[in-house]
């Protein structure tokens, strides 16, 4: 029996789960062995007995589907379905669970060894393994809320990489505990993910471009700043970073909204602070472009002999591609500068 009927003869009967063909969408052949009485008048009583080899399930708040499902599961009218535990494949990895719907309530409780990029894929984020490597174990939990349905996927990150930016920055061998709700409503689709006690990340899912914020206490300019565009024809990133401070190398800055637009091949950052405004954008492998309107630094002597402490003496402005550099105003301590333009070659491109 197919699955599309199996259900249409429930829902002819009365007895069909809300969430099924809603949250919760089956495809494939199912063996079912059916015991029901449906007196006249009366409320039916039985038992539905239902056996899956390759089904395919999709749960509206996943961006792919679970395939290869296979498993046992038990109707039982006027109560719900129970099932044993479940496996199958989420995009290509291999994933377990069960499922109970009772009451108007779904829950799943299950676990996955899944890899990173296709926890990023869940997001729609699209980095590849250039930017996130490596597979952890992840719990699965999922339940019915008000207005929707919630699925969280937790991990202590062990396996994990990210070569993103920091706080995002990650080694496989680092533990440290992430945690992904992704929320389904009727009228919008949306993730949080928390790292590290620290940082929070949240978005919208289904927009182009894809809009995020990302809030942490603390970041570093130099590698947002030169945070690589996307390759290929993927959608468009659009991430909104919001700190305390941002850091040039070991001076913070403050430095609260972070706007970063991250297109096939080209990228733009503006800042807003205190301490720093301005923008930097690149294009393909053209030079980076750093446009600021004021820049303030701590207190040193001139602009060629900074104080001991100052952690520009000793930056490499080699780890920076070639980049053409205009600060309308950089103040140090008592001292201003105006209209000042630089242009850096790096060693790449300097031959």
């Amino acid at each position: 029996m197919r699955s599309t009927d199996a259900i249409r003869l429930l829902d002819n009967a009365g007895i069909k789960p809300d969430l099924l063909g809603t949250e919760i969408l089956l495809e494939g052949s199912l063996l079912a062995d059916i015991q029901l009485e449906i007196p006249t008048k009366k409320r039916a009583q039985g038992v539905v007995i239902i056996e899956s080899e390759d089904l395919v399930i999709t749960l509206a708040e996943l961006t792919a589907p679970i395939t290869a499902v296979r498993g046992r599961a038990e109707y039982r009218l006027n109560e719900g379905l129970y099932t044993e535990v479940l496996t199958g494949q989420l995009l290509g990895d291999p994933v377990e669970a069960k499922v109970t719907i009772a009451d108007g309530q779904a829950t799943i409780t299950g676990q996955g060894r899944l890899r990173t990029t296709n926890v990023s894929r869940l997001m729609s984020l699209g980095f590849d393994e250039s930017k996130l490597y490596g597979l952890a174990d992840w719990s699965i939990m999922g339940r019915s809320t008000e207005r929707g349905f919630l699925l969280s996927l937790e991990t202590d990150g062990q396996g994990l990489g990210s070569r993103l930016p920091e706080p995002l920055a990650k080694t496989a061998d680092q533990i440290g505990r992430i945690e992904v709700n992704l929320n389904s409503t009727p009228e919008s689709k949306s993730f949080n993910a928390k790292l590290f006690e620290t940082t929070e990340v949240r978005g919208s899912l289904g927009t182009n471009p894809l809009a995020i914020e990302v809030v942490t206490p603390e970041a570093s300019i130099v590698d947002w700043a030169t945070l690589p565009s996307r390759d290929g024809d993927g959608s468009s990133l659009s991430i909104l970073l919001r700190t305390e401070r941002l850091v040039l190398g070991d001076t913070p800055l403050k430095v609260d909204k972070t706007a970063i637009n991250l297109k096939p091949d080209e990228f733009e950052v503006s800042f807003d602070g205190s301490e720093m405004a301005g923008r930097v954008s690149r294009i393909g492998e053209g030079p980076l472009l750093i446009d600021l309107e004021y820049l303030v630094l701590p207190e040193g002597g001139d602009l060629l002999d900074p104080p001991e402490e100052d952690p520009l003496f000793d930056y490499n402005p080699g780890q920076l591609p070639s980049a053409k550099i205009r600060v309308s105003q950089l103040k140090r301590g008592k001292t201003n500068y105006q209209d000042m333009n630089i242009e850096l070659v790096s060693g790449a491109s300097g031959g």
